[in-house]
């Protein structure tokens, strides 16, 4: 009986769907990470909650003559006047409506803020000048974030993508061509040798083992026309003279 159990038992766990247990984990971008202690810096400095619009982040002030912070999303950094307000003089809860009331005439201009136009320029620049050495840092080090974000995407993904696509759509001669000038063309920096690399790879590993292979002479010359040196060779036979 007991036998009969276990087997009973052992069959129904065999029909048990399977589970996929797979967890995907998606790391934090360090720009994401930066932005926000940017926004709690900025909450404490008397702004909103980031607005964002049209690929930026804008932060307001709560008050309106303070200058208004626009960070877009390629690292470009604008501050300007803030943006005339239309808000009850009156005290009270934001969501009250009827504060809206005090706004009809004659008290309509009571309601229209824009302290931040008529202050005069030196006034301006220097709470401008305040919030940027507020912030000075942690900008930069976002948009050394995005900097660098931006560069592991081209290498990773969309340089690949190009070469793959410039090779399959073009002709081979041609497309040959055009990918060993931007070998040649690539800076002498590190991120250049990081791109250069990604290039050579594909020529080595792709152009080199299909029916259209480049050869060799035309390899060294390529070489030879680079003004990096010590960079990875893309003729692995001897060096012809």
């Amino acid at each position: 009986m007991i036998g009969l159990c276990l087997l009973f038992g052992s069959a129904l766990a065999s029909n048990d769907p399977e589970v996929d247990q797979t967890i995907t984990v998606y790391a934090e971008k360090d720009s994401d990470r930066i932005m926000r202690q940017i926004h709690r810096k900025l909450r404490k400095m008397g702004y909103k909650a980031a607005i964002l619009k049209d690929g930026k982040t804008i932060f307001e002030p709560i008050v309106q003559w303070k200058p208004t912070l626009i960070l877009g999303d390629d690292g470009l950094v604008t501050i300007k006047r803030s943006r005339p307000r239309f808000e009850p003089w009156v005290g009270g809860a934001k969501d009250n409506r009827w504060r809206y009331l005090s706004c009809l005439p004659p008290f309509t201009p009571m309601c229209i803020q824009m302290q931040s136009w008529l202050m005069d320029k030196r006034k301006f620049f220097a709470d401008k000048s305040r919030l940027i050495a507020e912030t000075e840092a942690p900008i930069s080090r976002w948009q050394t974030a995005i900097a660098s974000e931006a560069h592991e995407e081209r290498i990773g993904q969309l340089l690949p993508d190009e070469l793959s696509q410039m090779w399959k759509s073009e002709e081979k001669n041609s497309a040959a061509d055009r990918i060993l000038s931007m070998w040649i063309d690539r800076t002498c920096t590190p991120e250049g040798e990081q791109a250069r690399m990604v290039i050579g790879d594909f020529i080595i590993g792709t152009i080199q083992n299909s029916p259209y292979a480049i050869a060799p002479k035309r390899l060294q010359a390529a070489e030879e026309k680079s003004s990096c040196k010590g960079q990875t060779r893309l003729d692995k036979t001897e060096v012809i003279e």
